[in-house]
């Protein structure tokens, strides 16, 4: 069974100490596979940013889920207003953590506009589940993680009452990007656009100066 937890946001300022495992976890996969698709490093968030990000704001809203595989006792959890159990992304938050019997299959990480009409998600999976052979095909565990987190963005995006979706592309190139692509499209989605990333070194020190 697929179950979606959702981290509650922070309800005070939260120190670099005070990040929850499943909040540590989450960051380290996204940046995992966001420097394999860019092949730079720098292209990566810090969980300061991650854990702020899910105050919501006048002009953005983020909520990231996280698809774990196993039969969880929810008696413990608080529900959030979509419906999702609440976790906590803080060491000072007054929910629970994440339970340790279950397989984080990944995450889907949502960010809404007000006033729009569709959601922008990253489809991230979990550490366990990422390709592991450069260039090889997708394997099957991986693919079934893939297509739980794809229904998850759906049931997600039909819970905020929002009717388009656009997902980034989320999936290292080092291994089956076709695979996973090919799952999108069997559900009906459709590659839109093609991401050009322009990257220009720099030294520690400006040309500029002097």
């Amino acid at each position: 069974m697929t179950v979606f937890f959702q981290f509650a946001p922070p309800e005070t300022d939260v120190t670099p100490a005070d990040y929850s495992d499943a909040l540590v976890n989450f960051v380290f996969a996204t940046n995992v596979a966001h420097q394999d698709v860019s092949g730079d490093v720098a292209d990566s968030a810090s969980a300061e940013v991650v854990c702020e990000s899910l105050r919501p704001t006048p002009v953005r809203e983020s909520v990231v889920l996280v698809a774990v595989s196993g039969e969880p006792d929810l008696s413990a959890f608080r529900r959030s207003p979509l419906g999702y159990p609440l976790i906590a992304a803080d060491a000072g938050s007054a929910h629970p953590g994440l339970p340790d019997d279950v397989e984080v299959l990944g995450y889907v990480d949502a960010t809404m506009t007000p006033g729009a009409q569709g959601v922008d998600a990253d489809l991230v999976l979990g550490v366990d589940f990422l390709p592991e052979t450069p260039g090889g095909p997708a394997t099957g565990s991986e693919l079934t993680a893939w297509r739980e987190l794809i229904a998850g963005i759906e049931e997600f995006t039909q819970a905020v009452g929002r009717t388009l979706i656009r997902i980034w592309h989320g999936v290292p190139l080092s291994g089956g990007e076709g695979d996973f692509e090919w799952e999108l499209l069997d559900c009906g989605y459709y590659l839109g656009m093609v991401e050009l990333c322009g990257v220009i070194p720099t030294s520690s020190e400006s040309q500029w100066e002097g």
